[in-house]
Order: structure tokens, then C-alpha cells, then sequence
């Protein structure tokens, strides 16, 4: 499965399109659209676009869901809806933005071990709850592909210190991550790509914790 990376600005998440081309994909976190360049490229290289995937529900993460094509899901966790109208809770009033997003924007919502309801691809929802209450991860299973937003990056790990962030619920997250395939392709909010299992052993994370 063809995954593409985007990134246009430096306090913007790591947005990507997953699907082969001129086939559908679906969008993983939209924190810019870099000016209608992110929709712009997915309208001349897919079929359509099936659904956006939201990690959590942070500022640089959610920024762009207004110019999401209408009629296309947005799916996102309960937890973090109240961050689509808080500029407290989506961490924007740390920049003087306070980002609201517009009524129109009602994603559906996800929880732990949800499949979701796309028509071309297969994707489980792992819940994370420790860098929002509402932090999931994305397993395409018959892809071997997890897309971790902040929970999990090649060399590091999510804050705590943020809205909505829970200390005491990491090590659990994180336990749920290194039960699977430690060969995923992992794909993160910031930074590179990764394994799996390269990235839970660069934060030291080995079966001591299990």
C-alpha cells in the first residue's frame, strides 16, 4: 500500500494519504492543507477520498478539517470532541490562535477495537489514551501499516503535559502497541517512519513492561 507524506509548515503534524494511485485513499490527521495543496494533490491522484482519520484531537492535528471535501467522514475519538470548539482543550490558545472549527465539522465517533467502516480498506482503531484522553492509533492489518500520531515516534514518545494528557496512562498505551507485530510500518504525527519494534526499542520499551 502506497503511503504519502505531508508536511507544509513546522507546527504542522505529519499529514499522509494512504492508497494506491488512481485508486480511493483515506487522509491520516490534517493539520494543513498547505493551502489546498494536500486536496488539490488527492483529487489529480485518487478516485476519491473515503474517509480522514483523526489521532487526537491537538491544534496541529485538526487544523485544516474545514476544507475537507463535504460529504467525506471524519472519524475521531469521543474523548477529543470537545477539542474541535476548545481552544484550551486543542492546545491553539498556547499559540494565540485559538482555533474553533466550524459546526459542519461532526466527525464520527471511534473507540478501541472499532473497525471502521470504509468501503476499499481494512482499519482497526487501538486506543492510546495518554497524550489527549482521546489518542488512538490506526492498524491496517492486511497492509502491515500503524499510523501512531503522538502516541508513538521513531525516537521518542507523546507528551503528558498538554490538554488532555494523562502520565499514568502511558505505560498501558504503550503495552498495547508492543503486542503486535513488532514489523509494522509505522508512520508517526512527527519525525520519520519506523518499525514497529524499532521504535518501542529506541524508548527502551522491551518485555519487561509486558
Amino acid at each position: 500500500m502506497k503511503v504519502t507524506p505531508f508536511c507544509y509548515d513546522t507546527i504542522s503534524c505529519n499529514s499522509f494519504v494512504v492508497g494506491e494511485e488512481g485508486g480511493p485513499c483515506v487522509l491520516i490527521d490534517c493539520g494543513s492543507s498547505g493551502n489546498g495543496r494536500l486536496f488539490s494533490y488527492i483529487s489529480r491522484h485518487h478516485s476519491r477520498l473515503e474517509g480522514v482519520l483523526i489521532t487526537h484531537g491537538h491544534y496541529d492535528h485538526i487544523a485544516a478539517l474545514g476544507e475537507v471535501p463535504k460529504g467525506v467522514p471524519i472519524f475521531l475519538a469521543n474523548e477529543d470532541f470537545v477539542c474541535l470548539s476548545s481552544p484550551n482543550f486543542n492546545a491553539s490558545r498556547s499559540l494565540a490562535e485559538d482555533l474553533v472549527l466550524p459546526e459542519e465539522v461532526a466527525p464520527y465517533p471511534v473507540e478501541d477495537e472499532d473497525e471502521v467502516a470504509l468501503p476499499d480498506f481494512a482499519v482497526k482503531v487501538i486506543a492510546t489514551p495518554f497524550h489527549t484522553e482521546g489518542s488512538v492509533c490506526y492498524l491496517f492489518p492486511n497492509d502491515n501499516l500503524i499510523f501512531t500520531g503522538d502516541t508513538l515516534f521513531r525516537y521518542g514518545y507523546g507528551r503528558t503535559d498538554l490538554p488532555g494528557g494523562d502520565e499514568r496512562k502511558l505505560i498501558p498505551s504503550l503495552r498495547k502497541l508492543a503486542k503486535l507485530d513488532p514489523n509494522l510500518r509505522l508512520y508517526c504525527g512527527h519525525g520519520p517512519s519506523s518499525t514497529l519494534g524499532q521504535a518501542l526499542s529506541n524508548i527502551g520499551f522491551n518485555s519487561a513492561y509486558l
